[in-house]
């Protein structure tokens, strides 16, 4: 946008007492003095662009109650931010302010403050001002501490501290009770204040990525929390007391050093997610057959070799992931989840697979990669909702370009064709023969690949001392009837033998081909 169509939009908007302007994604490298005059302002977007200062007179515009300034290139805010009292959303993501002027605390109607993926290495005093804040995002900046005033922020619901520098929860942080959102992910904390427990009204609790070893026993207080995240952390127990955690709906704690399972888990019994993948578990509590209304389970990356036969108990199981464990049979309970859409066994050592695994007719996705299957129950076709297999990795008789890609991280192939080819290829009554063959000529140049492929088309053919040298290859095609009076082809590929093709003879090597390998007699050609 140019100078002069930025300032017919502002004099129009002037004119005609515009409450609302969005000048996003304009291209805009500053704003003129003009932008005071729109007075009736309510909502003002300018977020990406290249503003890298704001003019004194955007402080005039005091009716304005929500200010966009995302995705620019700031790196301080003008002292007439000031005026903005009726100010009630600021969104300052994606700037490079390494500091708040102190005016901050004058925008007292404020309820949204956004500051996520800054340069801020600390926040001034005056942020206690902002007592209508219900929502402050702090993700991504460089703070190590807060400042006391924090805990005048009564009214603060969410608040965002993932990806800063705070080895240590400041205390003050418990003092705000009406918390509802607490993410602090990806920090430095290796313990938790004992005073966590006064955040009574919190529902989720992101601790992922920090040095934890231990959790305190006040988090058994959090008793509205719905959503608890310590993964990857270096807890290797939990405190009995998040049995209290009677609220809780999805509990994550993969990637730490648990060893067991606290039986107090019993009485989750809201819990519909539970992740504890990438641990040391090598078994289950009976107890956790008592979870009832559980959907998801994830077990990967543990040393589990078998199921206990509670888990019987999961009948509203959907997703059950048991990847990357040390199984090498099918454990029976699992063909009694019934409800089961998902059933990821990759990484095992898996042999076989019973035939009752028929009766997960709900099952729309079976992972069995990598592991040491050699066939299929004929059972498996009973599962009319599948709409994925993964057998990729498996010594099972099937070509593997059916299975899938090389590349785990893709999709697998078709299903209908997996299962298909498998079971006509195990059915002698199923199996169409093919009858065709390729059969790769090679050799040395002149050692008489051309005129044996010519031979073997027709037997009449007269052979030729000075038949020309194949360049690149040549397909001969050969048909001829059986006894059975079926008609069988033979595709002859005649590669040239000269050194410069050699390089290129690679890409037509295949699987399941005959090879005929020429050689010039020592003494005589042909």
């Amino acid at each position: 946008m140019t100078d002069d169509e930025l300032l017919q939009i502002l004099e129009r908007a002037a004119k005609e007492e515009l409450q609302s302007l969005d000048l996003s994604n304009s291209q805009l490298n500053s704003l003129p003095s003009e932008i005071g005059k729109l007075t009736k302002l309510q909502s003002l977007d300018l977020s990406n662009n290249q503003l890298n200062s704001l003019p004194s007179e955007i402080g005039e515009l005091t009716d304005l109650q929500s200010l966009n300034l995302g995705t620019n290139q700031l790196s301080s805010l003008s002292s007439k931010i000031a005026n903005l009292t009726s100010l009630k959303s600021l969104n300052l993501w994606s700037n490079q302010l390494s500091n708040l002027p102190p005016e901050i605390g004058n925008l007292i109607s404020l309820q949204s403050l956004n500051l996520w993926s800054n340069q801020l290495s600390s926040l001034p005093p005056e942020i206690g001002n902002l007592i209508n804040l219900q929502s402050l995002n702090l993700r991504s900046n460089q703070l190590s501490s807060l400042p006391p005033e924090i805990v005048n922020l009564t009214r603060l619901q969410s608040f965002n501290l993932r990806s800063n520098q705070l080895s240590s929860l400041p205390p003050e942080v418990a003092k705000l009770t009406r918390l509802r959102s607490l993410n602090l992910r990806s920090n430095q904390l290796s313990s938790l204040p004992s005073e966590i427990g006064n955040l009574i009204s919190l529902e989720s609790l992101d601790l992922r990525f920090n040095q934890l070893i231990s959790l305190p026993p006040e988090i058994g207080e959090l008793t509205s929390l719905r959503l608890l995240d310590v993964r990857s952390n270096q807890l290797s127990s939990l405190p009995p007391e998040i049995a209290k955690l009677t609220s809780l709906q999805s509990l994550k704690l993969g990637t730490n050093q648990l060893s067991n399972l606290p039986p107090e888990i019993v009485t989750l019994i809201g819990l519909l997610s539970l992740d504890i993948s990438n641990n040391q578990l090598s078994s289950l509590p009976p107890e956790i057959g008592k979870l009832i209304h559980l959907q998801s389970i994830d077990l990967s990356n543990s040393l589990l070799t078998t199921l206990p036969p509670e888990i019987v108990g999961l009948r509203c199981l959907l997703s059950l992931d048991l990847g990357k464990n040390l199984l090498n049979s099918l454990p029976s309970e699992i063909v009694t989840l019934t409800t089961l859409e998902s059933l990821d066994l990759r990484s095992n050592q898996l042999a076989t697979l019973p035939s009752q695994i028929g009766k997960l007719t709900n099952l729309q996705s079976l992972n069995l990669r990598s592991n040491q299957l050699r066939s299929l129950p004929p059972e498996i076709g009973n599962l009319g909702l599948l709409k994925t297999i993964d057998l990729r990795g498996n010594p099972i008789p099937i070509p593997p370009e059916i299975l899938g890609p090389k590349q785990f991280w893709r999709a697998p192939g078709d299903i209908r064709t997996i299962l298909d080819f498998y079971f006509r290829t195990v059915n002698p009554e199923e199996t169409e023969p093919l009858y065709e063959v390729k059969l790769l000529l090679v050799g040395e140049g002149g050692a008489g690949k051309t005129s044996l492929a010519k031979k073997i088309q027709d037997e009449r053919y007269p052979l030729n001392p000075l038949e020309a040298s194949t360049e690149g290859i040549n397909v001969i095609r050969w048909d001829f009837e059986r006894p059975s009076n079926k008609r069988f082809r033979v595709n002859i590929w005649d590669f040239g033998g000269q050194a410069i093709y050699h390089a290129t003879h690679q890409f037509f090597l295949t699987r399941r081909s005959a090879y005929a390998l020429v050689a010039e007699h020592p003494q005589r050609k042909h």
